[in-house]
């Protein structure tokens, strides 16, 4: 009997330019890289910063925002709003937890992708401005669904504070825009 898991791995092709790793029928796109093939840590980050943000059953318009943010900054597809509710309900009928989703894909992300796909998480978390004990545990289970070393995880979240002191900042950015925009509105 093996000491060692050995299930079964996934065959991607990472691409040494962005690091994306992409399903291997890639290489039989006639597309010439046009069209809707997203790199297999796009689609993840999409699904699992959804899935954060569901997490505790309600959807923060912080949060919400946040995602949106986070999603068009790590994917090429960029999406509105609508679009992002409509993936929303996708996610909610699928019914799917965080952890079973990335442990499913987690064999064809590269250590780059497991890294941004936590990072995202972590910033998704930091949206109200504290990052509480529930989320780092989701956090975790996340990295272990991915089979992301220990080390790994702690060498990211080492960083924790800058991710909340910039969520605050873009908190207090929020709420000075809030302000300014005020005092032109009708009372």
């Amino acid at each position: 009997m093996p000491i060692i898991p050995l299930g079964k791995r996934s065959e991607y092709i990472e691409c040494r330019e962005c690091k994306g790793t992409f399903v291997t029928g890639i290489l039989e796109n006639n597309n010439s890289g046009k069209g809707d093939s997203l790199a297999i840590y796009e689609t993840a980050i999409m699904h699992s910063m959804v899935l954060i943000m569901l997490a505790d059953g309600k959807i923060d318009d912080k949060e919400k925002k946040q995602v949106h943010k986070i999603i068009n900054k790590f994917t090429r597809n960029k999406l509105s709003l609508n679009q992002l509710d409509d993936y929303i309900r996708k996610v909610q009928t699928e019914n799917e937890d965080v952890s079973t989703y990335l442990k499913k894909i987690g064999t064809t992300l590269n250590e780059h992708g497991k890294e941004i796909i936590i990072k995202c998480a972590l910033s998704v978390s930091a949206s109200d401005g504290e990052i509480d004990e529930s989320e780092l545990k989701v956090i975790d289970k996340m990295a272990k669904s991915m089979e992301m070393s220990s080390s790994h995880l702690k060498g990211i979240l080492s960083g924790i504070d800058d991710i909340i002191n910039e969520q605050k900042a873009q908190i207090k950015e929020m709420e000075r825009d809030k302000e300014d925009h005020s005092r032109f509105m009708p009372k």
